[in-house]
């Protein structure tokens, strides 16, 4: 209950710290998209008659999504990769969500994650003050 607490009190005041140059984060992954192509064109509709769309169809690979949402504001952030590792959630803070920090001038992410392995909270929480002690 009270890790809970602590999530919730970040939405509940995800605008005041905005200002105050606080930006609060939610963010996660969407895994194995699939990109697929149709066989057949879909056939348009015409008066009288549905549309008509073959089930059939290639596959052309699998992404991960990974997206961050700004509580304050309800943007979101993304980008997507092939595979889904700390590296990439790396890569994803740095390339989308740090680049987003710089341009709002916010001095500090707050970041709500879940438990996931991708996170790998325990390397994540070790690279976070790897970067602190870079910039200070």
């Amino acid at each position: 209950m009270e890790r809970a607490r602590v999530v919730l009190d970040l939405y509940q005041r995800a605008e005041a710290l905005m200002e105050s140059g606080v930006w609060v984060v939610c963010a996660d992954e969407k895994t194995s998209i699939q990109a697929r192509e149709r066989i057949h064109p879909v056939d348009s509709a015409i008066p009288g008659h549905s549309a008509r769309v073959a089930s059939r169809y290639n596959r052309r690979g699998a992404l991960q999504l990974f997206a961050g949402l700004s509580v304050a504001d309800g943007k979101v952030y993304g980008c997507c990769r092939e595979r889904r590792r700390f590296a990439d959630f790396k890569a994803f803070f740095v390339e989308v969500l740090a680049r987003e920090a710089l341009r709002r001038k916010v001095r500090e992410i707050r970041l709500i994650l879940d438990n996931g392995s991708t996170h790998a909270l325990k390397q994540l929480e070790g690279w976070l003050a790897d970067q602190q002690r870079e910039n200070d």
